[in-house]
Formats: structure tokens, C-alpha cells, sequence
């Protein structure tokens, strides 16, 4: 398989509308770093298009998301060393040889500790009711 190795434009890999916004591909970048893990083959389940759409939920500051552009996230992604084909022939989208396995592991990590401390909650509030009962 050919990865793809042409420009990155603002709106993707295809027309010529600028260079992407070095704050959106920063933006972008970081995302990835949280996020995403490499893999061998290319995930065909999400496109940069899509990726780009959950950077700018995830980067809700003071109640604004942060706009990123297509060639932005795409271009965070090359430098980060992701490789890349074309969605389709005529499409400014790519999908990468991208996982993220690690975040899911993150996310029920935290769902079980944040069970555990709730429990630990409900025992000690247990144990002080049974306490002050005694306590009479």
C-alpha cells in the first residue's frame, strides 16, 4: 500500500486554500499525544474529517470549542508520524494508521476508580451511622 506523502492544504490534502493555522495543528497534536496510538494497518473507521470534529469537542475552553480545520489535524498527524491514505480518490479526507485502545483503557480505569472511591464513601458513611447509633 502507498501512503500518502503529497501537501497538506487548510481543508485537507486536495485544492489550495493556505497553509494550515500552526495553533490549530498544535491543538491538534496534543489530541493525538492523549489520545491515539500507532498501528500497522489503516483504520477505516474514522476519517480525519471525523477526528477533527472530536479534537474540537474535547477542546471546549470557557464553554467555546476551538475550530480545527481538516488539514490541520491531518497535518498534526504526518508530523507525529501516522501514516496516511486518501479516503478516496477525489476526497480532501485521509484515513491513518490509528488506534485508540489506550484511551478506552484510560476511560474504564477511571470509571472503576471512581466506583471504588464511591464505595468507600458509602462504607464509612456506614460505618459513622452505625457509630452514632451506638454511640445513643
Amino acid at each position: 500500500m502507498k501512503y500518502y506523502e503529497g501537501p497538506v492544504y487548510a481543508n485537507g490534502i486536495l485544492g489550495e486554500d493556505g497553509e494550515p493555522d500552526p495553533k490549530q495543528v498544535a491543538l491538534c497534536r496534543a489530541w493525538l499525544e492523549r489520545n491515539a496510538t500507532h498501528r500497522h494497518t489503516i483504520n477505516t473507521r474514522h476519517s480525519s474529517y471525523g477526528l477533527k470534529h472530536a479534537v474540537e469537542r474535547d477542546s471546549n475552553s470557557g464553554g467555546r470549542r476551538e475550530y480545527v480545520s481538516n488539514g490541520s489535524f491531518i497535518c498534526a498527524a504526518i508530523d507525529l508520524g501516522y501514516k496516511c491514505v486518501p479516503c478516496s480518490w477525489c476526497s480532501p479526507n485521509v484515513y491513518f494508521a490509528i488506534s485508540f485502545g489506550p484511551r478506552r483503557a484510560r476511560e474504564k480505569a477511571e470509571r472503576d476508580a471512581a466506583k471504588a472511591a464511591q464505595k468507600a464513601r458509602i462504607r464509612e458513611a456506614r460505618g459513622a451511622l452505625k457509630s452514632a447509633r451506638g454511640a445513643r
